[in-house]
């Protein structure tokens, strides 16, 4: 018996030597056993050379998995009693949610799904490292050790208990508990007796895979190990290979416990050609060595690209594959391309390679969780458990596996946020928000929806068994249609869509049968088995086979393939990015992680390990390339910030001072052009050039459409976008003065906000106003002596007169309360008002009145250059009353919110409502502005108890706005004086003022609109900005921080110069 170790510092020499040596042990017809075990990415290869020397039959490939499942075939155990990663994070759930299961430290974080997972992971972590509950107890009762991780380590102790004994009570095993058994395995049989077996392609092994070993030096003639590491690298100059190094110690270790006899050779073979080196082979005889030396050569067999961004790294990536296709010879699959973080890149490589008829694939797992299989399953167990909540419903209806067409899912979701429906009572209600025939097209989509969840959540809604809640899910599954659609290629845009489709519906399958397995047989809420289900699909994932074998191949340096390449392809060589930084997923910290090394136990998770581990990760992955390495990284961010280059690529610049980095510019145009869709903006740079070649074609009507706007002046634009013709309201006005911008947005663009349900301030104010004109209409005139309990009720039979109105606010008790305090509100308003005419003649003459071409009151109608501008608008309240033969009048605007209006802010013309109403009812009737107000209804959220309230009474009567006084003091016949402010009583003269500010406003809006002018010029006045709550803030970039507003100045009412 021996074990020969064999070092090398090409990870691909090592790979043949040892297919050599199992191809000669087959033709000399050894009688034993040949097993060679590698890790899991690298089985099919090996497969492959051995087949090609027609020896795959006669010798084992093996992967540790693959040996444990051997060995579970030969026991014939039952494939129940096998709990898979899915099913340890559903059990440990189940767990830590017993009521006997009591923490202190983890007690609020236990019931999260994401601690399973992390849970599951340091117990898997732990009994790898051959590291027992007691032994993290003892940790745990240590004197150095903080009360903090104390408590730590004793409730991950009592959790690895736990589990521990659920298995054994269970009669369950996991993957580590076969680590186990196939050693006793080997131990007692003699099928392995006088076997040869070579482990290739591992750095290190885990303690239970080195358990695994220890039981094969007792049984096999000889094991061969290859170790990747450069001997001549010696201290202190081989950090680089403490792992490998560490594994050599262990296996010397228990070799001469065992008594067995230790060869170690080293492999020269790299030696033959060193004299005269290449370009890559100084750099890997280099890269890693403290002490370097720079190279005179030019670098041609390696390339550094500097990109703007990750796009341009990609399209980068793709003009030297298809050169290297094309003029070089190469297949697809001899080409390596590596990226720094594939998350990132994915989404991005999949369009460009797209773009350029790249086949690709990529080789990471598909987290289950992201899947729209799973995702719109979860979202039907969301709807049942937040009450049919909008959020919920937007993901079930827009999910490609919903049975609503993407039309209707927009255009529901839509409703549903416009009306703020939620809630099963109101699902199962028929909708007639909208008074027309769009609420019929949406109940009948509602009806869809809720004969499809009804009768699952009935079976659910006291709860039930695992196996209840799995057979209901399953059915309600079937019903979907989810599995037929899965069949349709068509229904995918990825080549392999339908594949990782099938296999996620498969796992999903998987991960009920094991919620039966593992649960308690006992009645569990649905919230439960949301979670426990949420907990299992964090933990699973999918891996997809390639389409085709000629493609290229995109992974993490993690996960480079065993086999060399002509070319490799590195994307993101940027600082933080590569090498990747690998996240801890441990509930033990870096310092806990070091206690437990300090009492003695290895662990793989080692912290101060992990730049070790990138850094071979590195060394393995610069022996792939064997005649072209490109290098790229880029300036900018994903998130628009900088991004510098990585520390490796700034070695590989000094080591090769000749090598320049390229940037865009420097590659030709044509090097883009591969088919008509990359060669398109090359072959037509501009219209012109596509209208000659489609001239006289049934295409040149459709590329005269003009869409050039390089050409039109602002004042083009602006007749393109509002005509040649202005129709202006006040509110338009006031938006154009606070900022150009904004107006332009939402007037000339019509970007409108999504409008959204609330409860108070919008849905309040507009019952509040409608009830107003309602009842105000009802009251008689010439009797004002309504007591409040008679207003209060007038205001009840309004609320209750509009059928839309009914449906929203019988929805929740939130909704009954907000139409309760709408009633009181508007009832203390209309007291007020009645209490204000007692004294006074006026009365409301028009309520909510139009001024436009139908009604009484006319626009305004101005000539400003040419064109025509209409102003028109409505008027909450006119009051009027007649003395001596002239009408006066007082324009009357309900707010739910106080305002004070003010003349400077008139004359700037950013609050003219009052105003503006005032000019335009003088203007049609030529009657007397007696005074413009607002009338505050009060917006204060009190208990409301009918007539009991009695705060009206104590309500300032006294209505903010302005009086005017000619001077005659026939005012105060027709007003009464206690009811206005002494301070905001002007003379006519300052109305007349009034007057000409509000036509030199709208002459000189109008004016700038149509020449186009819509800067963004945002006002001050005081400490309110136009931008508080401008929606478009995102789109015109403008930053509030630099204070540069155009600043109103605030003055007194005698201050204004007009």
């Amino acid at each position: 018996m021996s074990i020969r170790i064999l070092y090398g510092p090409k990870k691909k020499a090592l790979t043949e030597i040892f297919i050599n040596e199992i191809n000669e042990s087959i033709k000399k017809n050894h009688k034993y056993r040949l097993i060679v075990v590698i890790p899991e990415q690298f089985s099919s290869y090996y497969e492959e050379q051995l087949a090609s020397g027609k020896g795959f039959m006669k010798v084992e490939v093996m992967t540790f998995s693959r040996l444990m499942q051997r060995f579970f075939d030969l026991r014939y155990i039952d494939c129940d009693e096998l709990i898979n990663d899915t099913g340890k994070t559903m059990l440990l759930y189940s767990l830590l949610n017993k009521d006997d299961m009591r923490l202190e430290f983890y007690n609020k974080s236990k019931t999260y799904p994401g601690f399973s997972v992390l849970a599951k992971q340091t117990i898997d972590e732990l009994r790898a490292n051959n590291i027992s509950y007691e032994d993290i107890r003892n940790i745990s009762q240590k004197d150095n050790i903080s009360e903090s991780s104390r408590k730590k380590f004793f409730e991950i102790s009592k959790i690895y208990e736990g589990y521990l004994t659920i298995l054994k009570d269970s009669g369950l095993n996991d993957q580590t508990d076969l680590y186990d058994m196939l050693c006793e395995h080997i131990k007692n049989t003699s099928a392995f007796d006088n076997s040869i077996i070579w482990f290739d392609r591992f750095a290190f092994f885990s303690s239970k895979e080195f358990d695994v070993i220890k039981a094969f030096m007792k049984k096999a003639e000889r094991i061969n190990i290859s170790l990747c590491m450069d001997y001549r690298m010696k201290r202190p100059d081989n950090d680089l290979f403490t792992i490998p190094q560490t594994t050599i110690d262990k296996i010397k270790k228990e070799a001469k416990t065992q008594n067995i006899n230790i060869i170690e050779e080293n492999d020269y073979s790299f030696m033959d050609a060193r004299g005269n080196l290449k370009t890559l082979e100084v750099l890997f005889d280099n890269l890693f060595r403290s002490k370097y030396e720079k190279s005179n050569q030019v670098p041609d067999a390696i390339e550094v690209f500097k990109a703007y961004d990750i796009y341009e790294e990609v399209e980068y990536a793709a003009i030297r594959i298809m050169n290297a296709v094309k003029n070089r010879g190469l297949r697809f699959k001899d080409i390596l391309c590596v990226a720094s973080d594939v998350t990132s890149y994915e989404r991005v490589i999949k369009a460009v390679f797209d773009q350029y008829d790249i086949p690709y694939y990529i080789n990471s797992k598909k987290i289950l969780a992201e899947n729209p299989i799973i995702k719109f399953i979860i979202s039907i167990l969301d709807i049942y458990i937040w009450d049919y909540d909008i959020s919920s419903i937007s993901r079930f209806i827009k999910n490609m596996y919903s049975f609503i067409n993407e039309n209707d899912a927009f255009k529901l979701e839509n409703y549903i946020i416009k009306w703020g429906i939620s809630k099963k009572k109101a699902w199962n209600t028929v909708w007639n928000y909208e008074d027309n025939a769009y609420d019929e097209k949406m109940n009948r989509i509602r009806a869809e929806i809720t004969d499809f969840l009804n009768p699952f959540f009935e079976k659910i809604k006291y709860g039930c068994s695992p196996k209840e809640f799995a057979v209901c899910l399953y059915e309600l599954i079937q019903i979907s249609g989810i599995y037929e659609k899965t069949s349709n290629n068509e229904n995918y845009t990825d080549s392999d869509g339908a594949e990782q489709a099938r296999q996620c519906f498969n796992s999903f399958i998987d991960i009920l049968d094991q919620l039966v397995i593992m649960t308690a047989n006992s009645k569990k809420p649905v919230e439960y088995y949301n979670n426990i289900i949420k907990t299992a699909i964090m933990e699973a994932s999918i891996g997809i086979t390639p389409v085709t074998k000629d493609c290229v191949f995109l992974t993490t340096a993690a996960r480079t393939d065993i086999r060399d390449y002509d070319t490799v392809i590195i994307l993101g060589v940027n600082e933080g990015m590569f090498p990747s930084v690998n996240e801890s997923k441990s509930l033990f910290n870096d310092s806990e992680i070091e206690k437990i090394r300090e009492n003695g136990y290895e662990i793989t998770n080692d912290p101060e390990l992990s730049a070790i581990k990138e850094e071979y990760q590195i060394y393995e992955l610069m022996q792939s390339p064997k005649n072209r390495l490109h290098l790229s990284y880029h300036a900018n961010s994903i998130d628009g910030s900088d991004s510098f280059i990585s520390v490796w690529l700034s070695k590989i610049l000094e080591i090769f001072p000749q090598l320049k980095t390229i940037t865009r510019i420097d590659i030709p145009s044509y090097e883009y052009a591969h088919n008509i869709k990359t060669a398109f903006p090359f072959l037509f740079p501009s219209k012109s050039d596509i209208q000659t070649v489609f001239k006289d074609t049934e295409f040149e009507k459709l590329l005269n459409i003009s869409s050039d706007t390089s050409n039109l002046t602002s004042k083009d634009i602006s007749e393109l976008i509002f005509g040649g013709s202005l129709i202006l309201s006040p509110t338009m006005l006031e938006q154009y003065v606070k900022c150009p911008y904004s107006f332009l947005m939402s007037y000339g663009l019509k970007l409108e906000e999504r409008k959204e349900f609330e409860y108070f301030s919008s849905n309040l104010g507009s019952m509040k106003h409608s009830i107003l004109f309602n009842v105000m209409s009802r009251i008689d005139k010439d009797n004002l002596n309504y007591t409040y309990d008679e207003i209060y009720r007038l205001c009840e039979e309004s609320a209750d007169l509009n059928g839309k109105t009914q449906n929203i606010y019988k929805r929740d008790s939130i909704l009954e309360y907000v139409k309760k305090r709408a009633i009181q509100q508007a009832s203390e308003t209309i007291k007020i008002s009645l209490d204000i005419m007692k004294n006074e003649k006026m009365r409301p003459k028009y309520l909510e009145a139009k001024f436009d071409e139908s009604s009484d009151i006319r626009p305004l109608e101005l000539n400003v250059n040419g064109n025509k501008v209409k102003v028109t608008g409505k008027v909450d309240r006119i009051d009027t009353a007649d003395t001596n033969g002239l009408e006066f009048f007082r324009i009357i605007d309900y707010k739910t919110s106080d305002n004070n209006v003010a003349l400077y802010r008139i004359k700037e013309g950013h609050d003219i409502q009052l105003a503006l109403y005032a000019y335009a009812y003088y203007k049609s009737t030529d009657a007397k502005l007696a005074g413009m107000y607002y009338m505050t209804i009060e917006h204060e959220y009190s208990e409301v108890e009918n007539s009991k309230d009695k705060s009206y009474m104590d309500n300032n009567k006294v209505l903010p706005g302005y009086t005017f006084d000619d001077g005659t003091n026939r005012i105060y016949q027709l007003i009464d004086e206690k009811n206005i402010r002494k301070s905001k009583i002007v003379s006519t003269e300052i109305q007349n003022k009034i007057y000409e500010s509000i036509e030199k406003t709208i002459i000189s809006s109008a004016e700038n609109i149509l020449k186009g002018r819509f800067e963004v010029l945002p006002i001050k006045d005081k400490d309110t900005t136009a931008c508080k709550y401008c929606p478009y803030g995102i789109l015109c970039g403008f930053d509030s921080r630099k204070d540069s507003y155009r600043k109103i100045e605030s003055l007194k009412d005698n201050e204004v110069q007009w």
